[in-house]
C-alpha cells in the first residue's frame, strides 16, 4: 500500500511518540546535569501513547509503562545518581541493579510500542510495515536482552566487558532505539481510516 497522509489525530500521536522517544534518547549533560531530563520526553510519550490507547490496548499498556519510567526519572533526577547503562565506571551493586531494572522498564516501554504498531499495520493490511516493524522489534529485543544478561556480570569479570563489549551493545541498543523513532514516524506518515481501528 503507498505511503499517504495519515487522517488528524492518528497522526499528531504518532509524531508526538516519536518525538517523545527522541527527547528519551538524548543526554545533553552539563557539569552532571542533564539539560533535557527523559521525563519531559516519557510525558509526551505518555499523552501520545494514551491516544493510540483506544486504537490497541497494546498502546495503553505501553503508556503505563511510560508513567512508571517518568516516576524513575524523576526519582533519578531527585536522588542525583543520573544511573545510565552505558556508563559503568562505578561498579556498584546498586548502580547495576538500577541500571538493569531501568533497562528492563526501557524493554518493556518498546515492547509494548512494538505490539501495537504491527497491530495497526496488520488491521490495515500493510504487509511491509508490519514486516519492518516486527523486524526491529526482533532486533531491539535481542540486544537489550543481551545487555541485560551482562550488566551483572560486569561486577565480577575483566574489564574487557565493561570497557569494551557493553558499550557495543549500547551502541547496538541506541541504533535499535534510533530505528523505533524512525519507524513512528513513518507511521505519522501511513494513511489509517481511523473509522476501522
Amino acid at each position: 500500500m503507498e505511503l499517504r497522509e495519515l487522517k488528524a489525530p492518528l497522526s499528531g500521536a504518532f509524531r508526538q511518540l516519536g518525538w517523545g522517544l527522541v527527547l528519551v534518547m538524548i543526554n545533553i549533560n552539563i557539569s552532571g546535569l542533564d539539560i533535557l531530563p527523559d521525563f519531559i520526553g516519557y510525558i509526551m510519550a505518555a499523552f501520545a501513547l494514551n491516544q493510540l490507547g483506544r486504537k490497541h490496548t497494546s498502546f495503553t499498556k505501553a503508556k503505563w509503562t511510560a508513567v512508571i519510567l517518568i516516576a524513575a526519572s524523576l526519582v533519578q533526577i531527585i536522588q542525583g545518581l543520573g544511573a545510565n547503562f552505558l556508563y559503568l565506571g562505578d561498579k556498584t551493586l546498586q548502580l547495576n541493579l538500577l541500571s538493569v531494572g531501568v533497562l528492563m522498564l526501557y524493554t518493556l516501554l518498546v515492547y509494548w510500542i512494538f505490539e501495537g504498531l504491527i497491530a495497526v499495520a496488520w488491521a490495515h493490511q500493510l504487509r511491509q510495515l508490519r514486516h519492518v516493524a516486527a523486524m526491529r522489534r526482533v532486533y531491539y529485543l535481542t540486544v537489550n536482552v543481551i545487555v541485560m544478561i551482562l550488566l551483572p556480570f560486569s561486577l565480577y569479570v575483566p574489564d574487557v566487558l565493561t570497557i569494551v563489549v557493553l558499550p557495543v551493545f549500547g551502541l547496538l541498543s541506541l541504533i535499535a532505539w534510533f530505528l523505533l523513532i524512525r519507524l513512528c514516524f513513518r507511521y505519522a506518515k501511513e494513511y489509517i481510516d481511523t473509522e476501522k481501528i
